[in-house]
Formats: C-alpha cells, sequence, structure tokens
C-alpha cells in the first residue's frame, strides 16, 4: 500500500494518515483476509468506529478514503464504495467577528 500512495505521489501525511487507518483495520481483524471484507462487513466497521469507538466525521472520512484507496488501487478491485455512505459534516454556525 505504501508503495502504491508513493508512486501516486501522495502526500507524506497523507500515507501516514492512510496506512495508520488501514492498520487499524487490520488490528481489529486480525488474521481474517482483508481480501474477503464485503461491503457490509466494511459498513459494520464503519458503524463501530462511529458508535463504539465516537470517532468524528473527518477521521471517518479519511478512514473511508483509505480503505477505499486499498481496494480499488491495490487490490485492483471495481469502485465497491460508491453504497457506503460518507458521515454528514457537522453544522457550525458562523462566528461573530464583532
Amino acid at each position: 500500500m505504501r508503495n502504491q500512495l508513493e508512486l501516486k505521489a501522495y502526500s507524506a501525511n497523507t500515507i501516514r494518515m492512510y496506512l495508520s487507518e488501514f492498520a487499524h483495520l487490520l488490528k481489529l481483524l486480525n488474521d481474517y483476509p482483508v481480501k474477503r471484507l464485503t461491503s457490509q462487513c466494511l459498513k459494520d466497521y464503519f458503524l463501530y468506529c462511529l458508535k463504539q469507538e465516537k470517532m468524528c466525521e473527518r477521521k471517518m472520512n479519511g478512514k473511508i478514503n483509505a480503505i477505499k484507496f486499498y481496494f480499488e488501487q491495490v487490490l485492483h478491485q471495481p469502485k465497491m464504495f460508491f453504497d457506503i455512505p460518507r458521515p454528514k459534516k457537522p453544522l457550525t454556525l458562523p462566528q461573530n467577528t464583532k
């Protein structure tokens, strides 16, 4: 995965973040093969991250991007993530600068 990220000229920060997010998935999978994960398994994983680990929208989008990169750019699988919804960005009120 690192080699593919470097070949595509991703920034050092993006490489670090993608590898970290993907490592989190691998740690939870233990010995289960990544190649056997289905879209539903990944949805369950993302729900776990949201509900159990209380990850924010920004972190979740990074996690989805990292896993999407692995499946599409490393394993060369078809774009299977279109049906995985992205977390909604929280609404914030504008700050009064007076």
